[in-house]
């Protein structure tokens, strides 16, 4: 996986809980839950190996829980 953006949706893979990449740093990714109950600070290097990236659906009237 590519060093995602600010603002792409990944899923975890262990819970498959939703997350939205909020930050990013020199060596750290910062995303919150899409519920808001929880953050995750992780290296560039565990992204492959605990999340997956999840496409959004863009088109008009389209939320991103849509996409999932």
């Amino acid at each position: 996986m590519t060093i995602p953006a600010e603002g792409e949706i990944l899923k975890y893979r262990s819970t498959g809980n939703i997350f939205e990449v909020k930050k990013i740093t020199n060596q750290f990714v910062i995303l919150y839950s899409v519920d808001g109950s929880t953050q995750i600070m992780t290296g560039e290097m565990s992204l492959d190996y605990f999340f997956e990236k999840i496409p959004r659906v863009d088109s008009p009237g389209s939320g991103m829980m849509e996409s999932i």
